[in-house]
């Protein structure tokens, strides 16, 4: 990222790459190639800001995308153009991280459907007291899919377009200097264009952060996963999803 301040002003010019590998999955004990996953994402990001507050800009951005994967039929290039408020760390700041909102498109080959919607973004944390921050993520973005999960990859209609929504948030309380409870909730929707069927899931969570010391720092997730599905054939389930992490400093 390279940032630039001309008083009030500022630009930033960014890149960002995604390398993506999928190993072969099984379905019945039939081995079933997930090559159409496999690939390289990447994207150019420009900025145009204006500062309005300490610590609080409005900004532009416009940006392009590739993605280039193993099957080139699932291959697209797309942008967007969005509008947002940048929310900077420093004194006496409560609200950190950004929040955005505009239009993208997305270009695929033959047998997709393009993608031209709004889109939205969120990461923000709010310091409602010093031990306690909420936090609100979202976005919208365009994908893509294989309907058969892989199976029929190449037949014509396997391949489809998808624009995924996710809203999220949670509130972490630290009832000591170092232990963290985290409570939150997400909510995910995938729309498969021209394909009947969109997906739903809902995953409340807790969680459990400990600071064993300066340099270690164990944590614990639950999260309960409900998903369901408008897509004929597509059975719906749950989930009880549990994480254990250790994070370790040098």
């Amino acid at each position: 990222m390279i940032n630039q301040r001309y008083g009030r002003f500022w630009t930033s010019l960014g890149a960002a790459a995604a390398f993506v590998s999928f190993g072969t999955g099984t379905i019945a004990g039939i081995p079933i190639s997930q090559d159409y996953r496999t690939g390289a994402i990447s994207s150019i990001p420009v900025r145009a800001g204006y500062v309005v507050a300490p610590l609080t800009s409005v900004f532009v951005e416009v940006s392009a995308n590739q993605r280039n994967f193993h099957v080139n039929e699932f291959d697209s290039n797309g942008w967007r153009v969005v509008g947002g408020a940048l929310f900077e760390p420093g004194p006496g700041s409560r609200i950190k991280g950004e929040i955005y909102g505009g239009w993208m498109t997305q270009k695929y080959g033959f047998g997709f459907r393009d993608v031209s919607t709004f889109t939205y973004g969120s990461a923000l944390a709010f310091l409602l007291m010093p031990n306690l921050t909420a936090t609100l993520e979202g976005r919208r973005d365009a994908r893509e899919a294989s309907l058969s999960g892989g199976v029929f990859v190449g037949v014509p209609g396997d391949g489809v377009s998808v624009v995924e929504s996710v809203v999220a948030g949670r509130m972490d309380w630290a009832v000591r200097s170092d232990l963290v409870l985290g409570a939150g909730l997400a909510y995910i929707q995938d729309d498969y264009l021209g394909a009947g069927r969109s997906d739903h899931a809902v995953s409340p969570l807790a969680s459990l952060k400990y600071f064993a010391n300066r340099h270690l720092t164990l944590g614990f997730d639950y999260r309960y996963l409900n998903f369901d599905s408008s897509g004929l054939g597509v059975l719906n389930y749950y989930r009880n999803v549990y994480l254990f992490s250790a994070n370790l400093k040098i």
